[in-house]
């Protein structure tokens, strides 16, 4: 039931009850009483059910959404095995290539609409988490839909609650801004992620996860700077990023760091 029915329902209640209450002395007449209490009680009943109703959309709502995160977090795992598997049969690999794209387009679009129905209601409000937003807006952004992954972005961000996930954001903001040539603003975001620990609330992080978090920020600088050809910035956010990993464990984190770093140098030779 939609609360445009409710409040009609209400209104309708409401001119019934005036129109009992002006009969002289209402309150005496046993019949009118008994009327005026059942269209309280109807009006409740009225009410406790579309509560319920809204409740259970709201679950609903929520397996669906879930149902399609999970599935739009395999699809790259997907991609990549299969670009390995086939990267001797270029044409196979594109065919594959196009398929997850159109299922990853339409499982992101799918996950933004669901969104947006469990925050149009008073059960789902502010019930998106960040991590939520994000995922589904790397999803857009994989396929090009980079406005809609944007906005997604900046709902997410007002909802960070930890210092990962807030440089991640900011991060992929970065990303987005590039796509739309604001090359000033991108660098912005990813200035804001390098001082994500200034703030206070993130003072007592452990160590390992600051160093984690700012060398993958520094390397997907100097990525982002190189892609640019501004070769000495992007030297120097590699080199940070390299010293930054000293400090962390032999990881696989620490070994993809220092592999795009070696990546990055390579390409740093013919940069000009």
């Amino acid at each position: 039931m939609s609360i445009e029915k409710v409040t009609t329902e209400l209104k309708e209640l409401t001119e019934e009850v005036k129109e009992i209450q002006s009969k002289k002395k209402w309150y005496k007449d046993v019949s009118s009483l008994v009327a005026v209490l059942a269209l309280f009680f109807s009006f409740g009943t009225t009410v406790v059910t579309y509560s319920k109703a809204e409740d259970q959309e709201y679950i609903s709502s929520r397996i669906e959404l879930r149902s399609i995160m999970q599935r739009l977090t395999t699809l790259p795992v997907e991609h990549t095995e299969m670009l390995e598997k086939y990267k001797k049969m270029p044409i196979i690999a594109s065919q594959l290539s196009a398929q997850l794209n159109s299922e990853n387009l339409s499982l992101s679009n799918q996950a933004a609409a669901v969104i947006q129905r469990i925050e149009s209601t008073d059960a789902g409000r502010g019930k998106i988490l960040d991590v939520e937003y994000l995922t589904v807006a790397n999803a857009l952004s994989s396929s090009f839909q980079h406005e809609k992954a944007r906005n997604l972005m900046l709902e997410g961000y007002k909802r960070v609650r930890d210092a990962t996930t807030e440089a991640g954001v900011l991060r992929s903001l970065a990303s987005i801004e590039l796509y739309f040539k604001d090359v000033k603003l991108a660098r912005e975001y990813m200035k804001k992620a390098r001082a994500v620990y200034e703030n206070e609330v993130y003072k007592t992080d452990a160590e390992l996860n600051k160093q984690i978090t700012n060398a993958t920020t520094e390397i997907q600088w100097a990525n982002m700077e190189l892609a640019l050809l501004n070769c000495v910035e992007s030297n120097k956010h590699m080199q940070n990023a390299l010293k930054l990993t000293q400090t962390i464990p032999q990881s696989p984190i620490r070994g993809q760091i220092e592999s795009q770093a070696k990546g990055i140098s390579l390409n740093l030779k013919s940069c000009s």
